[in-house]
């Protein structure tokens, strides 16, 4: 029975003692923009128009046990780096005089990744192996700040491959960890 392994070869290439019924095939890219015939809003365009492409900063679905303390940080780190940003859904709830200048927070739960990646310098995010895909398909640099399970292993990889720095997992990271990160991805090639 043939076995595909879906994560890139490049991040993480095949070992050489697999059968070769076992294949490492690639992330697998919904391209759910295409699909959907997705039309973005028009204040976002506005904003991704209106300078340099933006960091993507979000963290998808996963739980966060202090979002205002996760929002602050990620707020200050953008401001010391001077980079416009996206912030993805549910940082918590923040008060509009706490969104720093070049900041533009997605109020929509869903923007497909392979659409706002492609707009955006960077990617700093949970580290699942779907936005993880993303991201890299987009080109983007990769900061990966995991929650659980294999999203530390992805941050490692993408630190391996010189696509990032080195993962901090979302309990331990500060503004000094972050902004660290922020200069990584920045940086020309």
């Amino acid at each position: 029975v043939p076995v595909s392994y879906c994560w890139s070869p490049t991040l993480l290439p095949q070992p050489a003692d697999w059968p070769q019924r076992a294949e490492v095939v690639g992330f697998c890219q919904l391209e759910a923009s295409e699909r959907m015939h997705y039309s973005p809003p028009e204040d976002l365009v506005q904003f991704l128009e209106a300078g340099p492409p933006p960091v993507y900063i979000g963290f998808g679905s996963m739980t966060l046990s202090r979002p205002h303390e996760l929002a602050r940080t990620v707020f200050a780190a953008v401001k010391e780096m001077g980079v416009r940003a996206v912030i993805g859904a549910g940082l918590g709830l923040v008060e509009a005089e706490e969104i720093p200048e070049g900041v533009y927070v997605l109020q929509q739960r869903y923007v497909p990744h392979d659409w706002l990646f492609r707009q955006c310098a960077a990617v700093v995010h949970h580290g699942g192996a779907g936005t993880t895909g993303a991201g890299l398909a987009a080109g983007c640099p990769t900061m990966v700040v995991p929650f659980f399970g294999d999203q530390a292993f992805w941050g490692e990889m993408c630190r391996r491959s010189g696509v990032g720095p080195a993962p901090v997992a979302v309990e331990k990271l500060k503004v000094e960890h972050l902004t660290e990160g922020l200069r990584f991805l920045m940086q020309p090639e």
